[in-house]
């Protein structure tokens, strides 16, 4: 959101500034954030030039108002001339004839009568104005005007958001420099002044309003904890049961070990690490730490009848080792047809199967 700079008063050529600051400078160079599909400014006003014809000298000069509006576009022109080639070079031609003020409008020709020229002054008012309202967007009681920023589909949305705070706000680097050095900084420290709130800070002042990228942040952090949480609450259940640290630690050291060559297949599947495929991976421990107990009771068990350790494990193993791939492949059967699935609900669960 934008807001005039503090200690200036409020005034509709302020609000009409502040939208056009919206649109011509922080517009355009957001949009060419990597990842940013579309920004839209909402709020402020409209710059508008009225033009508003006398019908009583209108129609004693016997103008008619199309005469008008085509001389008006007519004159106030920017368009493509096309391409001119010469030799390697290709020159692109632009016809730019804009109005600049408001007596260029006022002085504009529309039609000659004899030796006099009957000009837009003679038969119109102009005046700059604004466009009539259909938002208004308020910041801490004040007008303000909003921008929203929306991302393209598929693109990380706490990549875009952090690439975005940054050119607006500047990274915590760039903000100290600017506290410590003011504008007095030299010249090699340009690059630390190149953030949109420092350099526009005599036009307007910049705010975060939302983000979405903390909600998703705030989730993934909750995840990531009950993933950590359930790791560590497995070990202390194994431990209680088992009573054997050798046993428990190998359950331990299976599951960060499972988590972390997990990433190979993610990475070469293009699965980012969001809130569903977290899910997956929280999952995945709790399948791993059932088919640890059952493994390590069987070999347990075997211990106990008199097997010596690495007969213990083979048998341990081989006796429970149907029941336990039958037992997982079923829940694999239920997960791995979502990978296949197109549509919403594909996107959705794609990562967390």
């Amino acid at each position: 959101g934008l807001s005039p700079p503090e200690g200036t008063a409020d005034s509709d050529s302020q609000f009409i500034h502040l939208r056009w600051v919206a649109e011509k400078k922080i517009k355009r160079e957001l949009e060419g954030i990597e990842g940013v599909a579309a920004v839209q400014v909402r709020g402020g006003l409209n710059e508008e030039i009225r033009v508003s014809v006398d019908p009583g000298r209108l129609a004693a000069h016997n103008i008619d108002l199309a005469t008008i509006a085509t001389r008006l576009s007519q004159e106030n022109l920017n368009a493509s001339g096309g391409r001119i080639r010469e030799g390697s070079t290709e020159y692109l031609v632009r016809t730019l004839n804009e109005f600049q003020d408001l007596e260029e409008i006022e002085s504009l020709a529309i039609v000659r009568r004899g030796d006099t020229q009957i000009r837009i002054r003679d038969v119109a008012n102009v005046q700059r104005t604004h466009a009539e309202r259909e938002v208004i967007t308020r910041l801490d009681g004040g007008e303000a005007v909003e921008i929203a920023i929306y991302r393209e589909a598929g693109v990380n949305i706490v990549e875009v958001a952090d690439a975005v705070r940054e050119r607006a706000l500047g990274t915590r680097e760039q903000r100290a420099h600017t506290e410590r050095e003011g504008e007095g900084g030299l010249w090699k420290d340009r690059h630390q002044e190149e953030y949109l709130a420092w350099r526009l800070r005599n036009e307007v002042q910049i705010a975060i309003l939302s983000d979405q990228s903390l909600f998703i942040r705030a989730a993934l952090a909750d995840v990531r904890q009950a993933a950590l949480f359930g790791a560590a609450l497995a070990i202390i259940v194994m431990w209680f049961f088992l009573r054997r640290a050798a046993s428990t630690l190998i359950v331990a050291l299976s599951i960060p070990i499972s988590v972390v060559v997990t990433f190979a297949p993610m990475f070469l599947l293009d699965v980012s690490l969001n809130l569903m495929s977290l899910g997956g991976l929280a999952l995945g421990v709790g399948m791993l730490v059932d088919n640890a107990i059952v493994v390590l009771e069987s070999i347990t068990r075997c211990r106990e009848e008199g097997d010596d350790l690495s007969a213990a494990a083979v048998r341990g193993v081989s006796e429970v080792a149907g029941a336990i791939v039958a037992s997982t492949l079923t829940t694999v059967a239920v997960f791995a047809p979502i990978v296949f699935v197109h549509g919403i609900a594909g996107q959705i669960f794609g990562d967390q199967a």
